[in-house]
């Protein structure tokens, strides 16, 4: 259930400064306002702290670093403390995102991927205020369970909220995300879990993402509700 929720809570979709404060300088707005793939992907090799929580309560931390294995292709990933890792490899082409493949790995070395089979995982499309990206798609993961995803995104424009001490203008983004489990493979022992989740998104360009709240509803089961926020810029190697 932790990696399952763990995808929830920062999937659907972070840069190096030694310095806070000189990021916020760094990170200036474009004239118009617009949402640009530079509020999404942050400097390549910069690595950040994140803390989440689950119904008000803490539920686990975690570093976020991003890397460009081949020119368009990145690759997010996040390093939790018990060993284990989540990662999504992200596709770019001039001004859109889409996402390719997710997946996890235990510190054991168990682990699945999960890959786009139909449709396009449209994670980001340049918007101007307003602005709204849909998109419908179907994958598959190392278990050969499938699974189809509905997600619908809205551009609300900047707004200046506090991030470490920091006050800055941060994209606003909202957002509605269903999964379906349409199969579940006979040698599977687990199987995805529907869900419905909706959410808030703050992106500061240069940055990536700054913090986000959202509440899943699984089947038959109580609504929760999450906050992700970034805590620490962490310098480089």
């Amino acid at each position: 259930m932790r990696f399952r929720l763990s995808f929830c809570i920062f999937s659907c979709f972070i840069i190096i400064h030694l310095l806070f404060t000189a990021s916020i300088n760094n990170a200036e707005t474009n004239d118009a306002g617009e949402f640009t793939i530079d509020h999404i992907i942050p400097h390549i090799g910069g690595r950040y702290s994140y803390t989440s929580f689950l119904n008000n309560s803490h539920y686990y931390d975690f570093v976020t670093d991003w890397q460009e294995p081949a020119p368009g292709i990145y690759r997010q990933t996040h390093n939790n403390k018990d060993g284990s890792q989540d990662y999504a490899i992200y596709q770019v082409n001039e001004d859109t995102i889409v996402g390719s493949e997710s997946g996890f790995a235990l510190a054991n070395g168990e682990g699945s991927i999960e890959k786009t089979i139909a449709g396009t995982n449209f994670v980001f499309q340049r918007q101007s205020p307003g602005g709204i990206w849909v998109s419908q798609y179907k994958t598959i993961d190392s278990y050969n369970n499938i699974t189809e995803y509905k997600c619908a995104c809205q551009y609300m424009g900047l707004e200046k909220i506090n991030i470490l001490g920091q006050d800055v203008q941060a994209a606003k983004v909202i957002w509605e995300k269903e999964c379906t489990a349409a199969r579940q493979s006979l040698y599977s022992e687990w199987g995805p879990a529907p869900f419905f989740s909706k959410g808030e998104d703050w992106y500061v360009e240069g940055m990536g993402l700054v913090k986000r709240t959202c509440r899943i509803s699984y089947e038959d089961s109580q609504e929760l509700s999450c906050v992700v926020l970034l805590t620490e810029i962490l310098a480089g190697e």
